[in-house]
C-alpha cells in the first residue's frame, strides 16, 4: 500500500486490511510535502507490518508482482496517475501482477472529472457511495472509458454499514 498522507495512510491501510484481512500489510510512505511524521501515523492508528518512506521512482521498483496479491493507490490523484505508469511499463512485459485499487478518502467535491481521469487505469476505482459511483461512471462514459472499475465500497473507518434512514417516531411534546 502506498500513501502520500496521514488521511490517505488512514484509509488506504485500512482499505487494504478489508480487502484482505489476513494478508500481510507492506506500507510506503510516499516521500514528498504531506509526507505523514510517526507521531501523525501513531495518532490515526492504523498499522502495518512493515513501513518504509520511499520515492516513487523506488517504490516501482519495490513491488514484488511475485508476493503482491492487492495494491492500494492511496494518493492524490497525480501521484496515483504517475504511479500507474510506472507499474504500467515495468510490468508490460509480466504475465502475473497486483491488482491495483484506488479510491477516495472521502466526500468528492471539486475536481471530480480531473481526479478519476487520473485515477483511470487502476483495476478498481473505490466509489464511497451509490450516489458516487454513478457519477465516477457517468464521468468515465462521458470521455468514452470504460467504468467497469467503478466499485461502491463505504469508507473503511465507518465500520462498511450502508447509511440507513431514521425510522419517524412520535413527534416530541411542544415540537
Amino acid at each position: 500500500m502506498l500513501a502520500d498522507s496521514d488521511t490517505r495512510w488512514k484509509w488506504g491501510a485500512l482499505t487494504a486490511r478489508r480487502l484482505q484481512p489476513d494478508a500481510r500489510l507492506d506500507g510506503y510512505l510516499l516521500r514528498g510535502r504531506a509526507t505523514p511524521t510517526v507521531r501523525q501515523l501513531g495518532e490515526v492508528g492504523a498499522r502495518a507490518d512493515s513501513l518504509q518512506e520511499i520515492r516513487g521512482v523506488d517504490f516501482v521498483r519495490a513491488v514484488d508482482r511475485t508476493r503482491c496479491d492487492v495494491l492500494v493507490l492511496a494518493c492524490v490523484g497525480g501521484a496515483v496517475q504517475a504511479m500507474l505508469h510506472g507499474l504500467g511499463h515495468a510490468w508490460r512485459t509480466e504475465g502475473r501482477r497486483p491488482v491495483v485499487v484506488t479510491g477516495y478518502v472521502g466526500v468528492v467535491y471539486e475536481k471530480l472529472a480531473d481526479g478519476l481521469l487520473l485515477r483511470h487505469g487502476a483495476d478498481v476505482v473505490l466509489a464511497n457511495s451509490r450516489h458516487d459511483a454513478d457519477r465516477f461512471r457517468a464521468v468515465y462514459r462521458g470521455v468514452g472509458a470504460p467504468d467497469g472499475s467503478v466499485v461502491e465500497c463505504a469508507l473503511p473507518f465507518l465500520g462498511g454499514a450502508p447509511y440507513a434512514e431514521p425510522q419517524a417516531g412520535p413527534a416530541a411534546p411542544g415540537g
